[in-house]
């Protein structure tokens, strides 16, 4: 979550103008849970944050998988 809102509120995030994705970011803020974690939530809003959530897991999900080809890599290239 972190690293998206750095994306996010440095502008270096391009969703190619979708509108509904949007409308999703624009109705999320970020919140601590009782163990410290950061998290997406919908604060005051009533609107859907859906898509950020999806957003967020497809990142997650990427990350993970370039991680494991680097070190996939790393294995093999010895």
């Amino acid at each position: 979550v972190l690293g998206i809102e750095r994306l996010i509120l440095g502008k270096m995030l391009a969703h190619g103008a979708h509108p509904i994705l949007r409308w999703n970011f624009s109705n999320v803020v970020t919140v601590k849970d009782s163990n410290g974690n950061i998290k997406f939530d919908k604060g005051r809003s009533f609107e859907r944050i859906d898509g950020m959530s999806a957003f967020a897991d497809g990142m997650f999900f990427a990350k993970d998988d370039l991680q494991q080809e680097e070190s996939m890599t790393e294995v093999f290239s010895v």
